[in-house]
C-alpha cells in the first residue's frame, strides 16, 4: 500500500512539473501567427491520423515563415527543436530529426510540413481520449520557446453574441493614424458551394492623409470567429506592402477556412460571426459582426 502511494505520489509530482514546464511555452490559439523583429511563423493546418490510414506517423503538421524583416535571412533548422505534446504527456517528435538550412530572401516565404511520431522512424498514433496537442518551437529563426494549441473535437457550445457596440456593422470603418479599413461584403458558403473556404470577405482600405502612406498589410491578422467559438483563418495568409496616395482606396477580398487551403464550413446552427483583427495596418482589435438570418 505504502508503495502504490509513493508512486502516485512521484507520479503526481511528475504531473505538476510537466504541466509547469509546458505553462513556461507562451501559447496561442492554433493559427495565429508568432512575430518577432520582422519574421512570422504560423501553424496553419494539423492532420492527426487514425488507425485506418496508412500513414506511419501519429501527424504531420504544416507550418508558414515569412521574412518581412528586409533582408535576407539564413535560417538554421533543428528539426528536433520543433515536436509536440499531446494532454496526456505523451511527446512527438520529428520522424527524421537532423539538422539543415536555408536563405529565405525578405518579402518571400518558406511553407513546409514535418512528421511527428513517439518513437522515430516508428509508426504510432495519438492515443483516444486526447483531446489537446501543443505544437511546440524552442527555436526558429528569430523566434523563441513558443507553442500553439489545438483541439481535438472540441465541445461546441454557442457563445451570446458581444454587444452590438462592441461590434461594428457591414460598411463601417475602423481608423487609426488616418487610415481606415472597412469590411464591405460578406459571403457565408453553405454545402451546395463549389468554393472550399468557409467565408469569403470584402474589405477596402483608405489613406485619409494629406501624404502618401506605405501600408502594410498581414493577411494572418483577420480571421472569422463563429457562435460556436470555431477560428477560420486565411486561407493562403502573408504579408504585403502597398503605397496608398492621399484619399486613395484600396479593395480586396480574402478567403478564410479552418486550416489554411483546407475545405471547411461553418459550424451548423451558427448564429452569427465575427471578423476580427489583431492589428491591420495600425488598426488594432477591432471586430465587425455579421449575423446570420434562418
Amino acid at each position: 500500500m505504502t508503495k502504490v502511494l509513493y508512486l502516485s505520489f512521484i507520479s503526481f509530482i511528475f504531473f505538476i512539473i510537466f504541466n509547469n514546464s509546458i505553462n513556461a511555452q507562451e501559447t496561442i490559439r492554433f493559427g495565429q501567427q508568432w512575430e518577432n523583429n520582422g519574421v512570422l511563423l504560423n501553424v496553419v493546418a494539423i492532420d492527426v491520423r487514425t488507425s485506418q490510414s496508412h500513414e506511419a506517423a501519429a501527424l504531420q503538421v504544416w507550418f508558414y515563415f515569412f521574412n518581412y524583416s528586409g533582408q535576407r535571412i539564413l535560417i538554421d533548422l533543428d528539426w528536433d527543436s520543433i515536436y509536440v505534446i499531446d494532454n496526456h504527456g505523451n511527446r512527438y517528435r520529428d520522424w527524421e530529426g537532423g539538422t539543415t538550412n536555408r536563405w529565405v530572401d525578405t518579402g518571400t516565404h518558406f511553407a513546409f510540413s514535418r512528421y511527428y511520431t513517439i518513437n522515430r522512424g516508428e509508426r504510432s498514433r495519438v492515443p483516444s481520449g486526447v483531446n489537446r496537442l501543443q505544437i511546440i518551437v524552442n527555436n526558429f529563426s528569430r523566434i523563441q520557446n513558443i507553442s500553439w494549441e489545438y483541439y481535438i473535437n472540441p465541445i461546441l457550445r454557442q457563445i451570446n453574441r458581444p454587444p452590438n457596440y462592441t461590434t461594428l456593422n457591414i460598411g463601417q470603418s475602423a481608423q487609426s493614424n488616418d487610415v481606415a479599413l472597412t469590411l464591405t461584403n460578406v459571403d457565408i458558403r453553405t454545402d451546395q458551394s463549389h468554393e472550399a473556404a468557409a467565408v469569403r470577405a470584402w474589405f477596402s482600405i483608405v489613406n485619409n492623409s494629406n501624404t502618401r502612406k506605405l501600408l502594410e498589410l498581414n493577411f494572418f491578422h483577420i480571421f472569422v470567429e463563429d457562435s460556436f467559438g470555431r477560428q477560420f483563418i486565411d486561407w493562403e495568409g502573408g504579408v504585403t506592402t502597398i503605397w496608398l496616395e492621399p484619399r486613395q482606396v484600396y479593395n480586396f477580398s480574402r478567403y478564410y477556412s479552418e486550416m489554411s487551403g483546407r475545405r471547411s464550413r461553418m459550424t451548423s446552427g451558427s448564429r452569427y460571426i465575427l471578423i476580427k483583427t489583431n492589428n491591420f495596418s495600425g488598426i488594432r482589435d477591432i471586430q465587425w459582426g455579421y449575423d446570420i438570418t434562418y
